[in-house]
């Protein structure tokens, strides 16, 4: 099972980060905006997928998703539009190359469209 760390846009123009091992039904449940969606996004609606990053394992997803929600706001626009640098925001350990993979735009958009079925 894999892990993903995603940040979706809200209406108000913040963002939300979060994980899951299924970003469809994680976005839905988002979207719906009822039982188990975040209790921020119950009151900030989700209206976009905007980053989405694959993860080896769920500690390092959750670190990864810890580091994001710190940043300011300059730091998370600036991770969004250089999504390569994930691996920046979580120190290596000696012989660790990359983990953290950024999932492209049009997988980003079919899980996105998926969610809205």
């Amino acid at each position: 099972m894999g892990y993903y760390v995603y940040m979706v846009r809200c209406e108000d123009g913040s963002y939300y980060t979060g994980i899951a091992t299924d970003v469809s039904r994680r976005m839905a449940e988002h979207r719906s905006r009822t039982g188990r969606c975040a209790r921020y996004t119950r009151t900030h609606r989700v209206v976009a997928l905007v980053g989405l990053w694959t993860a080896p394992d769920r500690s390092l997803a959750s670190t990864l998703e810890y580091r994001i929600k710190r940043l300011p706001r300059d730091k998370k626009d600036a991770l969004l539009a250089d999504p390569a640098h994930a691996d920046a925001l979580v120190p290596l350990r000696e012989g660790e190359g990359t983990r953290f993979s950024p999932v492209g735009a049009a997988e980003m958009a079919r899980l996105w469209e998926a969610s809205a079925k």
